[in-house]
C-alpha cells in the first residue's frame, strides 16, 4: 500500500480516537511502501502534528496529508521544528486556523505547501472552538 488516507472525525459524531491509536502507524512498520499519508479531518490535528513532527514514518513519506482539521499554531509549530517534515515533496495543511505568521514561518519551508482555506474560531457562549471540514 502506497496511499492510506484516514479521516478522523468530530467526536461530537461519533468519533472515538486519539493520537494513541495513531502510533504504532506513526513507527512506520505497518505499511513499509506508504508514500502518502492522511490523518484528515481530525479534531485533535495539533497532537498528530506534534506525535508525527519526529515520528519515523516520516523518514519514507513522500507526502503528509494533515487537511481538514483543526490544525493551529501548536501543531504547526511542531512540524516547523522537525528536521524530517522539510524532506517531505508536499504538505498539506489546507483548512486549518494558523496565523499569518505561522502560515508564513511554514511557507519558508521550501516545499509544496497546501495553506488554503484558512477557518476562524467559531465562538459560542464566550467559548472559542475550532472544527473540522466534515462533521455531519
Amino acid at each position: 500500500m502506497q496511499h492510506l488516507e484516514l479521516w478522523l472525525g468530530d467526536t461530537s459524531y461519533g468519533a472515538d480516537s486519539s493520537v494513541d491509536d495513531l502510533r504504532p502507524l506513526l513507527q512506520g512498520t505497518l505499511f513499509p511502501n506508504l508514500q502518502y499519508l492522511g490523518l484528515r479531518n481530525s479534531e485533535y490535528t495539533d497532537a498528530i502534528a506534534i506525535a508525527i513532527a519526529q515520528a519515523p514514518i516520516l523518514d519514507r513519506l513522500r507526502i503528509l496529508d494533515l487537511s481538514m482539521g483543526t490544525l493551529g499554531d501548536k501543531g504547526g509549530a511542531a512540524l516547523l521544528q522537525s528536521d524530517k517534515v522539510p524532506r517531505l515533496e508536499k504538505l498539506d495543511l489546507h483548512h486549518h486556523f494558523l496565523t499569518d505568521d505561522m502560515m508564513h514561518r511554514l511557507s519558508q519551508l521550501g516545499i509544496a505547501l497546501d495553506l488554503s482555506e484558512r477557518e476562524e474560531l467559531d465562538e459560542r457562549d464566550g467559548e472559542l472552538y475550532r472544527y473540522v471540514a466534515v462533521s455531519e
